[in-house]
């Protein structure tokens, strides 16, 4: 299996990405990931016999992570170093500088993106708003892996943001999944769940976003205004 690691949920793109499925810059959610729950995630692993394929470390911004250097220590040595760990990748948009005592390992890599490069889609348009068929899981929990967070476990990283602002976070579990769930409900507001197709036409590098692509749906310009955020403007397109 594959996990992704959502160290924190802070960024330090200005504004933040358009299209940001974590939704930087919108909405302000500053939990962390701790090294205690990281070592608690691979005493788990290790007692249940669970191999963890690749642990990415993302965000938000993994640099702005407090314990990001002792993160990646006890990754390496409670995970690689014992079996339980194959690889472990960071994803940075290469804005700031890896910490100088950032440890090193042969399957450890940093990567990511830098944001000139991300192609994104319009995250807050809800295919149930669109009148487009949505079904899940996509390929996200396998191919991305199952997400980690400071509150828990969640199929993928994008039903992050939905699960907490559509449904109260009923979606978190606190134990290892092996499976997707939660799926008829967090997949009707989440654009990866839509046709190829669709998607396709969509996707879009970041600096193209046009206003409309960054304006809510209805489903999600309540959720954002039930959680306190301003929304100006809400896209309702006649046709897709």
């Amino acid at each position: 299996m594959r996990i992704e690691a959502n160290v924190c949920l802070t960024c330090n793109m200005p504004g933040g990405c358009p299209g940001c499925d974590r939704l930087c810059g919108i909405v302000p959610f500053d939990d962390e990931i701790t090294p205690a729950q990281i070592s608690g995630v691979l005493q788990e692993a290790k007692t249940k016999n669970i191999h963890i394929d690749r642990a990415k470390i993302v965000g938000g911004e993994p640099l702005l992570c407090s314990s990001l250097v002792e993160i990646v220590e006890l990754l390496i040595r409670d995970g690689i170093e014992s079996g339980v760990v194959g690889s472990i990748k960071l994803d940075t948009n290469g804005i700031a500088a890896l910490p100088s005592d950032l440890p090193k390992h042969p399957n450890f890599r940093v990567g990511g993106r830098k944001p000139k490069k991300k192609i994104h889609l319009p995250f807050l348009w809800s295919p149930r708003d669109l009148n487009i068929e949505s079904h899940g899981p996509c390929s996200h929990p396998s191919k991305c892996g199952f997400s980690l967070d400071g509150r828990g476990w969640l199929p993928c990283s994008p039903a992050i943001m939905i699960d907490r602002l559509f449904y109260g976070e009923r979606h978190y579990r606190d134990e290892i999944p092996t499976r997707p769930w939660g799926c008829d409900e967090l997949c009707v507001h989440c654009l990866y769940s839509t046709p190829e197709w669709f998607r396709e036409r969509w996707a879009t590098p970041i600096r193209q976003f046009t206003p409309e692509m960054r304006m809510p749906t209805r489903s999600w310009a309540t959720a954002l205004r039930n959680a306190g955020i301003h929304v100006e403007q809400v896209y309702e397109p006649q046709v897709i």
